[in-house]
């Protein structure tokens, strides 16, 4: 497994940009590791991240974009240079269909797909050297991300797609690359396909509101209502819970382990968890972040980690 990895790392990177390889443990979300590479340092370290994605338990990803050399951790700032275009389609029921009608209209091609668990598919698009601004290129990926239905919290430029060829930790599954081409895109054709989308009045909004920064406070209008998911809409919680979230959020960014870290917080004093998700629910919403998987799959995660880690 680890020459598959080294050949795709060859293959995505050049010789002299610079990259971190992510590794983290599914079940505790504690256990993790940040390491700054290039395509010769990496070779000395492989047998080392496969043997924590076979043995330690730790999903594996890496840096879509490359850093400054000189950077010291992997934020906005440090990136040195877009390498891509990408997609996350998580949504299990749609993910097909939405991959497809992306793909559409760049002629079934792309640079690679990954399918990172069943249904679920991670989508690359490397790109020919061009110049523009990085947070304007943020806000035209996230566009064009919620307009395929694919997770927009991936798009910000220091964040991280799974490595190939590696085990996904959350379910065990082994991920397939299922195409890969040579081919790169000119950036011109995502900018000209996102000046269509701005038309419409939903994307238009949602593209000021990245360009504003404005945090909506309206519940999302397209939540799915589950039965088994016990979801109040207007569920109110206390300013303190709030802030706890708020809190978590501007340290680790990533909403999904910020759940996680809230849930694990809040047991100490709560032992009801539809009361914890519901408050979950409630600061996504104030931050505009709305949860973009199955909403019974995701309530189901979220409730195995709050049982099973009373265990411990």
């Amino acid at each position: 497994m680890n020459n598959q990895i080294i050949d795709f790392l060859n293959w995505y990177f050049k010789k002299d940009e610079t990259f971190y390889i992510f590794g983290l443990n599914n079940n505790n979300q504690r256990e993790k590791f940040t390491y700054k590479h290039n395509l010769k340092s990496i070779k000395d370290f492989i047998d080392k991240i496969e043997f924590h994605n076979k043995y330690k338990n730790k999903s594996l990803y890496f840096t879509f974009n490359t850093f400054k050399k000189s950077s010291k951790s992997r934020k906005k700032e440090n990136v040195e240079k877009i390498k891509s275009f990408i997609f996350d389609f998580d949504e299990v029921k749609t993910s097909k269909e939405d991959l497809k009608r992306l793909l559409k209209h760049f002629d079934n091609k792309c640079s690679y797909i990954l399918e990172t668990s069943i249904n679920k598919f991670q989508v690359c698009f490397k790109l020919n050297d061009f110049n523009t601004d990085f947070e304007e290129f943020e806000r035209v990926n996230k566009t064009l991300s919620k307009y395929f239905n694919s997770d927009t919290n991936v798009n910000s430029i220091e964040k991280l797609f799974r490595l190939p060829h590696t085990i996904n930790r959350k379910n065990d599954f082994q991920t397939k690359l299922i195409y890969k081409t040579d081919l790169y895109f000119d950036y011109m054709d995502f900018l000209r396909l996102f000046k269509t989308i701005i038309q419409e009045k939903e994307f238009k909004e949602y593209y000021d509101s990245l360009k504003d920064n404005k945090k909506t406070l309206r519940i999302e209008t397209k939540m799915k209502t589950i039965e088994k998911v016990k979801i109040d809409k207007d569920f109110k919680i206390e300013d303190k819970f709030i802030f706890k979230y708020k809190k978590l959020f501007s340290i680790i960014k990533d909403c999904s382990i910020v759940d996680i870290k809230y849930i694990q917080s809040r047991k100490k004093d709560c032992k009801d968890f539809e009361q914890i998700f519901n408050e979950i629910i409630y600061c996504r919403n104030l931050l505009n972040k709305p949860i973009k998987r199955d909403l019974e799959n995701y309530y189901n995660e979220r409730k195995n980690n709050f049982f099973n880690s009373w265990l411990f």
